[in-house]
């Protein structure tokens, strides 16, 4: 493949990566809202719910192994190294404490309900989800951090971008959701420039999504 192949092929790759969620959060959301499409998901047996839950994540995720197979980034760029996987439990569970604090700080306490995630998909599918988005969306960012750092020269450029494009995969969220999110946007973004450990990051997601999951502010 030529260069010129190579780059419009990375883009390609970019665009539906970004895209793959938008879509996926936008029915989660018109299932929220009561659509009838939600209500035929939920008379799939909860089995391959969970399958269904994990193939939502697993196309971008191997997509993004492709794009930087395509640039030629290993992962040991990206921050994934094993050599450190003591400490980056230790700083991804901070991470998670942080931003749990953050969300202690800015909830609209009021009533909870199941999640729609957890309605969809049930417990597994939850869990399985859980991971492979979790591990996909941190090294994505570290991708889009690292790659707008090789085009523009700026690091925070990209990680600004990587907070633009978290806030898009979640836009569905209102009011404290939403400044919640960016702020956990910004803590992670800050972080990775900070330790460039990806894995951490995918530590604290997993574990905040798996917390976030169970319930859904319902005031």
């Amino acid at each position: 493949m030529t260069k010129r192949g190579s780059i419009r092929m990375e883009w390609a790759a970019v665009l539906f990566v970004v895209a793959a969620p938008l879509i996926a959060t936008a029915a989660l959301a018109a299932y929220a809202a009561g659509d009838q499409a939600g209500r035929v998901v939920t008379s799939i047996p909860k089995i391959e719910r969970a399958v269904i839950g994990l193939a939502t994540a697993l196309p971008p995720t191997v997509l993004l192994l492709y794009i930087l197979h395509l640039r030629r980034v290993p992962l040991e760029r990206l921050g994934l190294r094993i050599d450190r996987l003591p400490m980056t439990v230790i700083e991804g569970l901070a991470l998670y404490g942080v931003a749990m604090g953050l969300l202690w700080l800015m909830i609209d306490r009021g009533p909870v309900a199941p999640s729609p995630l957890l309605e969809i998909s049930g417990i597994l599918g939850m869990v399985l989800y859980a991971f492979a988005n979790g591990f996909f969306e941190e090294l994505f960012r570290a991708y889009i951090i690292r790659r707008t750092a090789d085009a523009w020269g700026s690091l925070l450029l990209g990680a600004a971008l990587s907070v633009a494009i978290f806030l898009g995969y979640h836009i569905y969220y209102r009011g404290w959701h939403l400044g919640w999110l960016a702020a956990i946007a910004v803590l992670w973004a800050g972080y990775y420039l900070w330790r460039r450990d990806v894995g951490a990051l995918a530590v604290s997601h997993i574990a905040l999504d798996l917390t976030t999951f169970m319930i859904n502010d319902a005031g």
